[in-house]
């Protein structure tokens, strides 16, 4: 033998000691005989590779142990297990909290950036309003009254109810100024605020990536509908490509993918799901998110433009991405808080 096989006895004799086996006990666990056990604690008799592997596993420590007594191996306490998991998780919390000052200045860079795309589009990009409104975006940004939350949704009312009497009457607008743009503006750093908040829920980063994809399906669902079968305009005036067979496609799509994906989702990962309030949602989002597209389209149609600028290469501004979902993520808070579908 390449080993000391009667220091490798005498630990064997140890563990068989301290696990209250006697020679029989461990004879019959390892399917040898007793006089093999006594032969191998002696020293007498080295152990084969298979033998070690046994007792390795019976008694919970290393190879190198049996063999040369270093690296001996206990199981992990629990205990101190547990509080190595915390410990952890308090590292990343903290990590988190860290993160979030970045965050939040990536979320007011957004919201100015597409404001300075809506005023550059109303031909109203001086400094004092770029620097207004850069304000609002801070302070909504800031989360800091109390009522905060409803106090947003009810600008986001109000923003929407605008939207629609500018659409109704957009005959009759021949430019758009400054307080023409203010509730897209308002709407920007909402939009950001809102999906903050979604993420904060138990199912956060689910129901944001929920709330996105069913925004995207419903876009392309609405698309391919209305490519292949569209005939009735929906709004000519403001968008002439969309028709109602595409808006009422892209609402079927969404309601139908997206709920398969919540039941599979469910399923997956063991998650109770309202799907009356999941269904209404979706089709609510739908109607919503169509809005918000004809919203921005209302704008560009007025001034002229095809995009509001060319920040993304071959994708727009940020208003050409957000469009739909600037008014379907603050309505899923809404819903969210009214209806419990997604906490």
């Amino acid at each position: 033998m390449y080993y000391n096989t009667k220091a490798s006895g005498a630990r064997i004799r140890e563990l068989r000691i301290a696990k209250n086996f006697t020679q029989d006990n461990l004879a019959e666990h390892m399917n040898v005989s007793r006089g093999f056990i006594s032969l191998i604690e002696s020293g007498k008799k080295g152990c084969s590779v298979d033998v070690l592997i046994a007792l390795s596993n019976l008694f919970g420590v290393s190879i190198d142990y049996l063999v040369l007594g270093t690296a001996a191996f206990t199981a992990p306490d629990s205990a101190a297990l547990k509080a190595d998991i915390q410990a952890l998780i308090g590292l990343l919390e903290k990590f988190r909290e860290q993160l979030q000052p970045m965050l939040l200045m990536v979320k007011r860079m957004l919201s100015i950036m597409g404001i300075v795309e809506l005023l550059r589009a109303a031909k109203c990009c001086t400094w004092y309003n770029v620097l207004l409104l850069s304000l609002i975006a801070a302070a909504v940004c800031m989360r800091r009254l109390p009522y905060y939350t409803e106090i947003l949704l009810f600008v986001w009312v109000l923003a929407i109810v605008a939207f629609a009497l500018f659409m109704s009457r957009m005959k009759e607008v021949r430019s758009i100024g400054f307080w023409h743009i203010l509730p897209c503006a308002l709407m920007l750093p909402i939009f950001f605020y809102s999906a903050v908040e979604i993420r904060r829920w138990p199912q956060g980063l689910a129901v944001l990536i929920f709330v996105t994809l069913g925004c995207t399906v419903n876009d392309v669902g609405a698309y391919f509908v209305g490519k292949a079968v569209g005939t009735h305009k929906l709004a000519p005036t403001i968008s002439p490509g969309k028709t109602v067979e595409g808006g009422l496609g892209g609402m079927v799509s969404s309601v139908i993918l997206m709920g398969l994906i919540a039941s599979l989702y469910s399923q997956c990962v063991g998650v109770e799901m309202q799907y009356g309030w999941l269904l209404l949602y979706l089709f609510l989002a739908s109607i919503i998110g169509q809005f918000g597209d004809l919203a921005m389209s209302t704008i560009k149609r007025t001034v002229g433009i095809k995009d509001f600028s060319r920040v993304l290469p071959g994708h727009g501004g940020i208003l050409d991405r957000f469009d739909s979902f600037l008014f379907a993520a603050p309505f899923a808070v809404i819903y969210g808080n009214m209806t419990g579908c997604f906490l």
